[in-house]
């Protein structure tokens, strides 16, 4: 997880990450270690507007104001993870 958000599971733009683009498909290469070196899990993305609230205790802190694309159409998580 990233070092700004240890307790959160997920990257909010893969931080540090080089993200590539080919066609259909997204490639972030991520070391292990800093997934807690398991593989055996489900994804999707998310293209979205967040916000955080710092003033309204009656808001939650970070929300999703607009959602952009989902890259499964229906976030369905139905991607899983390759080891290179």
């Amino acid at each position: 997880m990233p070092p700004t958000a240890p307790n959160m599971p997920m990257y909010m733009d893969s931080p540090g990450f080089q993200v590539v683009t080919k066609g259909n498909t997204i490639q972030v290469v991520i070391p292990s270690y800093r997934i807690n070196n398991k593989n055996d899990f489900k994804f999707d993305a998310v293209t979205c507007y967040m916000s955080v609230n710092t003033s309204d205790m009656m808001m939650p802190m970070l929300g999703v104001m607009d959602v952009y694309s989902v890259a499964s159409g229906k976030l369905t998580l139905p991607y899983t993870i390759k080891i290179k």
